[in-house]
């Protein structure tokens, strides 16, 4: 995964907004990332911040510096994929 969708799915998971070195530590011990690096906290910090800058329909929101959360809408549409796939592997 990269860093962004690493993100969207520890906040999914977390339900609650993280401070982007909490979601790097999280996806790291998860094994998310596809890569990560010397700074994986730096890089993740850089990407959030980049795409909310960039993006305005990222699912991501920023609440005060460092610390961000997950669209609520888009987080119960993703759970519920998530757990209709889940079922369906069963």
């Amino acid at each position: 995964m990269t860093f962004y969708e690493a993100a969207v799915e520890v906040l999914r998971r977390s339900g609650r907004p993280l401070h982007y070195k909490k979601i790097t530590e999280i996806a790291v011990r998860e094994e998310l990332l596809s890569h990560v690096g010397k700074t994986p906290h730096v890089t993740m910090g850089d990407r959030l911040e980049r795409e909310i800058k960039k993006n305005e329909d990222t699912v991501i929101n920023q609440m005060r510096p460092g610390v961000f959360k997950l669209d609520e809408d888009y987080a119960e549409q993703l759970t519920r994929k998530v757990r209709k796939e889940r079922k369906e592997k069963k």
